[in-house]
């Protein structure tokens, strides 16, 4: 339980920091070239049950993967889809949505 308990925490400060970046006042122009932004940096890695989460400061991305694979070339990451976050500095909607995915983690 006490694991459990870890990880729900690391869930809520890696979504915690996503709302801080999306509410900061830092102008970043938005990227119209998606480069690849996780080759560029490592990001904060939070692995919760059957995902991870990367939080990428710099390259303003949220990204959740399904669990790393492996086979003979060695291991893989996931599936992966991402929130842009330079994209969506200040959707009141997608804040209202992350606000509410820490509600329920902290019941």
């Amino acid at each position: 339980m006490d694991k459990m308990k870890e990880i729900v925490e690391q869930a809520l400060q890696e979504i915690e920091a996503a709302e801080q970046i999306l509410n900061e006042g830092e102008e970043k122009a938005m990227k119209t070239n998606y480069d690849k932004f996780y080759e560029k940096e490592q990001p904060e890695l939070v692995t919760i049950q059957g995902n991870e989460l990367r939080l990428y400061r710099e390259g303003m991305r949220l990204a959740v993967s399904k669990q790393p694979w492996n086979n003979r070339e060695g291991v893989h990451i996931g599936k992966t889809v991402s929130i842009d976050l330079a994209a969506n500095k200040g959707n009141q909607d997608l804040i209202d949505v992350l606000l509410k995915v820490v509600e329920l983690l902290k019941k």
